[in-house]
């Protein structure tokens, strides 16, 4: 049923009285009830409100610790490696597997991105000069297979470290 104020405002309207019954039938059509504007309103809000309580969990979960997927090995070859990656973050993504360094090619990491440093013992381990995590600031070293590519996918990751503000590794 169409609310009266509508009603009463279409009869206010000097015009035949098939032109007030199309208009208020179009106005009924078109959902201008004012119950289903306000229920409409509410869902609106308690889907924003969710939203938001989606995102404030997913920002606070705790993300991956990268040095953990430093592997070392003490019989590896030592030589100087090939660096093709080099530069600072300035955007990371959300998922904090991928950055965009200075140059302003995105890298991506995947699960088969080698992580640090691996002609070494594991009393060296722990010193690498790698974050736990991307993070805009710090410098990268690395390697690609194809460094021009569109999307670049990092093959090695040696270096992840902020020289001006270092975090505290434990």
């Amino acid at each position: 049923m169409m609310n009266k104020n509508y009603e009463n405002a279409i009869n206010k309207i000097q015009a035949s009285d098939d032109f007030k019954y199309k208009t208020l039938k179009k106005l009924e059509t078109h959902g201008c009830d004012n119950h289903k504007n306000i229920s409409r309103v509410f869902l609106s809000m308690a889907a924003c409100i969710l939203i938001a309580l989606g995102t404030l969990l997913h920002t606070n979960t705790k993300s991956m610790d990268l040095r953990d997927r430093i592997i070392v090995d003490s019989q590896a070859i030592s030589a100087s490696v090939m660096v093709n990656i080099e530069g600072e973050i300035i955007d990371v993504s959300n998922d904090g597997m991928s950055f965009q360094l200075s140059s302003g090619k995105w890298v991506y990491i995947d699960h088969e991105t080698q992580i640090g440093m691996t002609a070494l013992n594991d009393s060296e381990k722990d010193q690498q000069l790698f974050e736990p995590s991307f993070r805009i600031g710090n410098t990268i070293t690395g390697f690609t297979e194809n460094k021009d590519a569109k999307i670049i996918y990092a093959y090695a990751i040696y270096t992840n470290w902020n020289w001006n503000e270092p975090i505290s590794i434990q």
